[in-house]
């Protein structure tokens, strides 16, 4: 009981604050590291925005503690959460060279 009260305390003194943003929208929150960060900014938007939510092949993650930016692939953050199907989507838009290859025919 002790050990994990411990744990709790040293995890909230290494939080640190971030700033995460894809397509128009930014999150505020904190965290222990940028891919963290990542994930949990995803998963509020996805609460707040729900299917009107706006997405990248890139989610940029601002670390307003030590003022460092970090970028992520969308699509291995979206799999982080269990998105696989959207995550495969994304990963396909990401790979392709060109725009031609999702034209409507």
């Amino acid at each position: 009981m002790a050990l994990n009260l411990i744990k709790c305390i040293v995890m909230k003194i290494k939080q640190k604050y971030f700033v995460v943003s894809c397509s128009g929208w930014q999150i505020g929150v904190r965290s222990t590291d940028s891919e963290s960060a990542a994930v949990l900014g995803l998963s509020e938007a996805l609460k707040k925005f729900g299917k009107k939510l706006l997405l990248s092949t890139t989610i940029m993650v601002k670390d307003i503690t030590d003022f460092k930016i970090n970028f992520h692939c969308c699509h291995e953050i979206l799999k982080k959460i269990g998105l696989n199907d959207l995550a495969e989507g994304i990963r396909i838009i990401s790979k392709s060279n060109k725009l031609s290859d999702f034209s409507v025919k």
